[in-house]
């Protein structure tokens, strides 16, 4: 398929096939009505190739395949969380969901592309990103976090092997579990004012850095080892 646009709910289903949107999803008008899901990865994997908007969640079903994400993901309110319940691919992308929350429940979301991978909460309401599933990438991504004041992204697994930098940009970054550098050491930056870096989570093999724009950082709970 090619673009595709409008305020209608759009599920899609390929079976043991693939879907692949080669336009953007609700370039003008944002896909869905508000009520329920906008966008459904009923079966099947999906690849989207381009900018994908939505004015509610995006749902992938756990019968469902790889979705992999090639371009900008937006999501805006509506009633209905995004919940990616299988594996997901996000290849050097901003993912920003505004006044709602996302959660990635699968086995692995792999981060790629050498532009990096942002993670963003938009909006001024609390909302959350939450990753169970193993992050994975390599050392030529990055990982950058936004989020407003009373929000944050949170990782909870225990065996996020990803190897590239974190930047925590504005708002708050949660380690839950244990994010580990696979090869080489990495760094965890906090680079804005007000940022906070908090969990009962591990970092292994990975150093903090405050940088001198980041006024007021906070870092609370984690615990940071060696090899």
């Amino acid at each position: 398929a090619s673009t595709v646009d409008g305020a209608n709910d759009l599920s899609v289903d390929a079976g043991s096939g693939t879907t692949t949107f080669d336009g953007a999803l609700g370039a003008t008008t944002p896909l869905g009505d508000g009520t329920g899901a906008a966008l459904t990865i009923a079966g099947g994997a999906a690849t989207f190739n381009g900018t994908v908007a939505t004015a509610s969640g995006i749902v992938q079903e756990a019968s469902a395949g790889l979705v992999t994400f090639n371009e900008d993901v937006t999501i805006t309110g509506g009633d209905t969380a995004s919940s990616f319940a299988g594996n997901v691919t996000l290849d050097g992308l901003t993912f920003q969901t505004i006044d709602q929350d996302a959660s990635f429940t699968g086995s692995t979301l792999t981060l790629a592309g050498s532009t990096g991978v942002t993670l963003r909460v938009g909006g001024t309401s609390a909302h959350t990103i939450t990753v169970d599933a193993q992050v994975v990438g390599p050392v030529a991504t990055a990982l950058n976090i936004w989020t407003n004041p009373a929000s944050a992204v949170i990782l909870t697994n225990a065996d996020n092997t990803y190897a590239g930098l974190t930047n925590i940009n504005n708002g708050r970054l949660t380690v839950n579990g244990q994010l580990s550098a696979t090869g080489s050491p990495s760094t965890v930056t906090l680079v804005g004012p007000d940022t906070v870096l908090d969990g009962s989570g591990t970092l292994r093999q990975r150093s903090v850095v405050v940088a001198s724009t980041a006024n007021n950082a906070s870092i609370q709970g984690v615990s940071i080892q060696g090899a």
